[in-house]
């Protein structure tokens, strides 16, 4: 994929990220205010950092779903399934750094994902569940793209968009962390931050060992 053709993408579907938000704003405000607190006369609350995170967390998924599903042209047949590290194998021996692109990308791409999902609850901020939820999402779009014909079932992808899960959990640790200092409230055990920086630090280590073995073999 281009970087025109990615762009592109990005700002398609976050002009539909936004039409479905703003659709999705005007049926809360309707049931909640209008029908919930006055007709009904409810009192319960919903938070509004809650609509904020919900919004958010749809908008990355349209992005997503956008981007790995309905972009792309359904194939008459479908992909077979590719083992793991089949693409950093294929990257080196081409040395495409289109290829190489796209397999970061894969990681990034999730990295928004952990921080959202750390952010916006509690009670998902352990390492496991953050593991649990960037593997369950990982694994049902490659699962949809094998199934539409819409892409390949790619184990490096669950690889990657997994350990992106995990590095943005590691990231909202960290600036957590610092927000907690500042404020002077309870921080976190110092191991569990480093901890959860392992992923961000053994992926730049791995990248680092390809590309500067890579300078010096060629």
């Amino acid at each position: 994929m281009s970087s025109r053709a990615l762009f592109f993408l990005v700002e398609t579907y976050s002009v539909i990220g936004i039409a479905v938000l703003f659709f999705l704003l005007i049926l809360y405000a309707a049931g909640y205010h209008l029908l919930y607190r006055k007709l009904l006369k409810g009192q319960n609350r919903f938070p509004r950092h809650n609509i904020i995170w919900w919004g958010c967390l749809l908008f990355y998924a349209i992005l997503v779903l956008g981007a790995t599903l309905l972009f792309r042209v359904p194939s008459p047949e479908p992909e077979p399934v590719y083992p793991l590290f089949y693409s950093y194998w294929d990257a080196w021996i081409d040395w495409s750094m289109l290829a190489w692109r796209n397999i970061i990308l894969n990681f990034c791409m999730f990295v928004p994902f952990g921080l959202l999902l750390s952010f916006g609850s509690k009670k998902l901020r352990a390492f496991w569940k953050i593991l649990l939820a960037g593997f369950s999402f990982s694994l049902l779009i490659e699962t949809l793209q094998l199934l539409l014909h819409r892409g390949m079932f790619e184990l490096d992808d669950l690889l990657g968009n997994t350990t992106g899960a995990l590095i943005g959990y590691g990231l909202f640790l960290l600036g957590d962390q610092l927000v907690r200092r500042i404020k002077k409230r309870p921080t976190h055990k110092k191991q569990v931050v480093l901890l959860a920086q392992l992923p961000l630090a053994l992926t730049i280590f791995a990248f680092t060992v390809i590309f500067v073995s890579y300078h010096f073999i060629n």
